[in-house]
């Protein structure tokens, strides 16, 4: 498995070459997923909770997410601020435990959101073919 470069380094080659205003939307979401990517496991490791997302959630954070002073930085901000902070109050009520599988989720009226999919221990292989990271060897791999 390759290493990830440490993400000061990503996010300052990623200023150096681009402009966020001159980006298709296209970059941007590749760029927003990058991000929302690195925050999904940061998350998992501090929290022992995996979260899941679409192409929705993507594809507003490249919407709404990109400020061209801040470049970078500001997509990171914006994750934190408006995505992940929608899951901190269900955190503190315990309504999010270690173990569990969320899904975030997003719509123009309502904005971010979750709902939760399962507990990773009861969690079924066709719903786990979807989550974005494979299964620790401890589980085995879903079947065919």
């Amino acid at each position: 498995m390759t290493a990830m470069p440490h993400m000061d380094t990503v996010r300052g080659c990623m200023d150096a070459l681009f402009r966020f205003d001159e980006l298709e939307r296209e970059s941007m979401i590749q760029i927003s997923e990058i991000f929302l990517e690195k925050s999904r496991r940061e998350f998992e490791k501090k929290r022992g909770t995996k979260f899941i997302f679409n192409k929705a959630v993507v594809e507003a954070i490249a919407d709404n997410g990109f400020d061209p002073a801040e470049n970078a930085r500001s997509v990171e901000k914006y994750i934190a601020d408006n995505v992940l902070s929608v899951l901190t109050m269900p955190i503190l009520r315990r309504e999010i435990d270690r173990g569990d599988i969320i899904r975030l989720t997003y719509n123009k009226e309502s904005g971010y959101g979750w709902d939760k999919l399962g507990h990773r221990e009861n969690i079924s292989y066709p719903l786990a073919t979807f989550l974005p990271m494979p299964f620790p060897p401890s589980q085995g791999a879903p079947p065919g």
